[in-house]
């Protein structure tokens, strides 16, 4: 009598690079003694392994992650969808640079609801592809984790396409916010910028990569500015080098995003850009209704590798106490915070904490800005008018002195 056939419940495959199909998309056949196996199959993880579809695709039913990894013309977007349809226990879905073949998803008449146990949703890949996924999908409630990493091509450079992209995520990301907290959005490319706040295991996050910093900008722009302003509006923060702040295009896209509470900038020697941005971060926009500050929700700003004096963050500054930003009834603990950060002690005296934080809600008038001297660990170097933070072993945290 024959030994019953073993079930698997767990399945990873990887195509090692050198390998005779590795990069020519060769396809590879399963025998149905192999197919048998995978009736109970719980967790499928296949990096380069170009498995021949049609032979497996509905023989799973039990899945409960999916990970799929460099899986390119060798499953159409119908038979990728059928097999996600046909697996309601997925809790897990990872897509990474697949290249699905046959008729796009657009043609498609019905939209694809995703498992009802979903919680963790992973795509990366061209933004046509990302578009072609996302434009007929529709994410459950269980949804905890969305992270999506859109690369730019050379023939995929119309804002359109990417804001497409976008558009029908609004309502998801703003439900990852309430439960989950802040998002990240983060901005790859040569100018080593990105988008960033605190790391999560949940939440939404947002990755660009190979993508100019300005058109970047003003696509998550479109987005960022669509979520309602209430009290669960994402913490969206900004990082960037001088090269970024030096291009007024990408100057005058960061300031179109009303949304962002976080803003550092890397600035080597002083630089014209410096003073562009203090004006920018201190400017008041006229409308037909009333004045707006740039920036209005900013509540951290930090400038690193810069030396020169602070002339142009104490005028910013006294703009934004004169508008009342950072002060009065209504947000009675909103303060701004400017956090300068040298690489080496320029004008610092001590070299392990060069830092120093200039706290709006501890102003009472702009004549208290005056000027910052040196921070040092447990003790303050002050002048009349000037203001420092200390740090307190003893309370083990930053205090002001």
């Amino acid at each position: 009598m024959d030994a019953p056939m073993p079930r698997l419940g767990t399945l990873k495959l990887a195509m090692a690079r050198g390998s005779l199909t590795w990069g020519n998309n060769g396809i590879i056949h399963c025998t149905p003694t192999f197919v048998n196996t995978l009736a109970n199959l719980e967790h499928l993880n296949l990096n380069h392994f170009p498995f021949d579809w049609e032979e497996v695709a509905g023989t799973f039913s039990k899945l409960r992650t999916l990970m799929l990894t460099n899986q390119r013309h060798c499953i159409t977007f119908d038979r990728l969808f059928q097999m996600i349809g046909n697996n309601p226990l997925l809790e897990e879905i990872v897509l990474i640079n697949i290249e699905p073949n046959g008729e796009s998803p657009i043609l498609w008449s019905p939209d694809l609801t995703l498992p009802p146990r979903l919680r963790s949703f992973r795509l990366s890949g061209t933004v046509k592809i990302l578009n072609n996924i996302l434009s007929r999908v529709q994410f459950p409630s269980t949804l905890d984790a969305l992270v999506i990493v859109a690369t730019a091509s050379w023939s995929q450079s119309d804002a359109s396409l990417w804001i497409k992209m976008m558009s029908p995520l609004s309502a998801t990301i703003q439900r990852l916010h309430e439960r989950n907290g802040p998002s990240t959005i983060s901005l790859i490319d040569e100018a080593a910028c990105f988008w960033k706040t605190e790391a999560r295991d949940t939440g939404f996050k947002l990755k660009f990569r190979n993508l100019g910093s300005a058109f970047a900008l003003k696509c998550i722009a479109s987005l960022a500015n669509t979520l309602p302003r209430t009290r669960d509006v994402p913490h969206l923060g900004f990082v960037a080098e001088s090269t970024l702040v030096e291009n007024p295009d990408t100057l005058a896209a960061l300031v179109t995003i009303q949304t962002l509470t976080f803003i550092q900038i890397s600035i080597e020697v002083g630089n014209l850009q410096l003073v562009r941005f203090f004006e920018v971060l201190g400017t008041t926009k006229s409308d037909a209704n009333s004045d707006t500050m740039s920036f209005p929700n900013l509540q951290y700003l930090k400038l690193c590798k810069w030396r020169l004096d602070i002339d142009g963050i104490i005028q910013a500054m006294k703009q934004r106490f004169l508008r009342g930003l950072g002060a009065g009834p209504s947000r009675p603990h909103y303060r701004l915070r400017v956090d300068l950060t040298a690489p080496r002690p320029v004008w610092f005296a001590d070299p392990e904490r060069p830092k120093v934080i200039v706290s709006i809600d501890k102003l009472k008038e702009p004549r208290d800005i005056v000027g910052i001297r040196s921070v040092r660990s447990g003790c303050s170097v002050k002048q009349p008018g000037m203001l420092a933070v200390v740090w307190s072993e003893e309370e083990g945290r930053e205090v002001w002195a």
